[in-house]
């Protein structure tokens, strides 16, 4: 009986070690998905590395994904075919955005390896994607979509509803080709839509800093969190 206790004590000790062990895993585990959450705040932009800028353009406040959209179509050989595509919307007027599309371009294009006139081609493009003017709007790209120019979009912010300023358009922000031809982990990202939003409305920014809540078609973003360098960033 006594020897019968003493191996369920054992057994017992060793489940308690391992779930601490595991706990102890868990906390490291979560402790590094935060620090890189925040790798835009962590360090500077000129040194992020690749899953850093494929993060912010992916798995930050900065985007959100929309549902999955299907369609059917008609092949070549009259055959029934069908596809999906999952669009997801993303703030690339937002500095933090653009900063992490020059930073991708950097490592893809070997910056430090370019010969003195491609270099500084690069540096004025990069100057002008960083530098733009966008003090009275924002934009938001979204996509991809499955066929045509996607439909205008509204913005449902506490200010009120924020309709779209003209058509949706490639690359409106023209100065940042590089979003383009940079390559992600994931793949090429293809050029998708942009819609162009008034900044100020009703005298007021069209996104509040406090917003939990700001949506977008099936795009939902929290502004709270959409915070770089101490200031909301769109």
């Amino acid at each position: 009986m006594i020897r019968r206790l003493h191996s369920q004590f054992s057994r017992a000790a060793r489940f308690r070690k391992l779930a601490v062990a595991l706990a102890a895993l868990c906390l490291i585990a979560l402790a590094t998905v935060s620090l890189r959450a925040e790798s835009w705040e962590q360090k500077d932009w000129t040194q992020w590395d690749s899953q850093e800028c494929y993060l912010i353009m992916r798995g930050s406040p900065w985007m959100s994904q929309g549902p999955t959209l299907h369609e059917t179509y008609v092949g070549s050989l009259g055959e029934l075919g069908h596809r999906e595509m999952i669009p997801y919307a993303v703030f690339v007027s937002s500095l933090v955005v653009r900063q992490a599309l020059v930073r991708q371009a950097q490592l893809d294009r070997h910056y430090n390896q370019l010969n003195p006139v491609d270099k500084q081609q690069f540096d004025q493009m990069s100057a002008a994607c960083l530098g733009l003017d966008l003090h009275d709007r924002f934009v938001l790209r979204i996509g991809p979509f499955l066929e045509g120019n996607p439909p205008k979009v509204r913005i449902e912010a506490r200010s009120g509803n924020i309709d779209q300023i003209g058509p949706s358009k490639q690359n409106a922000i023209a100065p940042c080709p590089f979003y383009d031809e940079s390559s992600w982990p994931a793949g090429k990202i293809r050029p998708n839509y942009d819609h162009e939003f008034p900044r100020v409305l009703n005298g007021q920014s069209a996104i509040q800093p406090d917003e939990k809540r700001v949506k977008i078609w099936e795009f939902k973003f929290n502004a709270t969190k959409m915070i770089y360098k101490g200031r909301l960033d769109y």
